[in-house]
């Protein structure tokens, strides 16, 4: 039992794990959705940059009058700081940040989601 609960720790202690003292690698694109292209369909094809120190890697969409926007790249801001920029006609449709290498591919939320069926059945043995 003890076992199980240090291996569900050590494993929460892995994903969130972020060492603030090196610089973080985004991905660093602005492209049209829709239209197929790198930033959008394959981002391993894109610029690579290193970050300053306390940065984050962000990927956001920005509509203006039925036109969206892909954006990868490093950034100080905040979505909630990135969305206040928004006006009648140009608006913030999504923006998600993380801080691991090269994070700003996909979804956060797509990892997070994963993660649930593992930390379920971990728990279910405790």
């Amino acid at each position: 039992m003890i076992q199980l609960t240090s291996l569900v720790l050590m494993l929460l202690i892995a994903f969130s794990k972020v060492d603030s003292n090196s610089a973080l690698i985004c991905y660093e694109c602005s492209q049209p959705k829709g239209l197929g292209l790198a930033c959008e369909t394959n981002v391993e094809s894109v610029t690579q940059t290193t970050c300053a120190t306390d940065l984050s890697c962000v990927k956001y969409v920005w509509t203006n009058a039925g036109s969206s926007v892909i954006h990868r790249h490093c950034t100080s801001l905040t979505c909630v700081q990135l969305g206040q920029n928004s006006t009648q006609f140009n608006t913030l449709e999504s923006c998600e940040t993380c801080y691991t290498d090269l994070c700003n591919k996909a979804s956060p939320t797509k990892m997070s989601l994963m993660l649930i069926p593992l930390m379920y059945t971990l728990f279910r043995f405790l």
